[in-house]
């Protein structure tokens, strides 16, 4: 069963993509914004999973934390929506992300991190 779910999870992780509305332009210092991640669930059923994204500066450091934890529906593709706080400083960024099946997100300190366990993905929380 592990192997089973390995290898599922690379099939949904592999899809997984980051799509940043402001990836082309700038943010404003210590400015709230959305972004975004494209997830498509490529097996015949739904699945439960977290939706991590993992945003970093210029020098690697972490600036950026969110998570959701949604339903991939089967064989579809949906967009999770986080909001997140720019960095009181000036810098370029670089955002990888992680899909876990079955996954959790746990909040950490100082993180902006959310849930939400709708299939949609879309959420009005505002944690800021």
């Amino acid at each position: 069963m592990k192997i089973a779910k390995i290898i599922l999870l690379a099939m949904v992780f592999a899809l997984a993509c980051t799509s940043l509305g402001m990836a082309a332009g700038a943010v404003q210092i210590n400015k709230s914004v959305y972004i975004s991640a494209d997830v498509k669930n490529t097996v015949d059923y739904d699945l439960q999973a977290s939706v991590k994204l993992l945003g970093y500066d210029n020098v690697g450091n972490a600036v950026g934390h969110v998570c959701r934890e949604v339903t991939l529906p089967a064989n579809d593709t949906i967009t999770v929506n986080y909001r997140w706080r720019a960095p009181a400083y000036q810098t370029g960024l670089y955002w990888s992300s992680q899909v876990t099946i079955d996954g959790n997100c746990i909040n950490h300190d100082g993180d902006d991190s959310d849930s939400d366990s709708d299939s949609d993905g879309d959420s009005d929380d505002s944690d800021d």
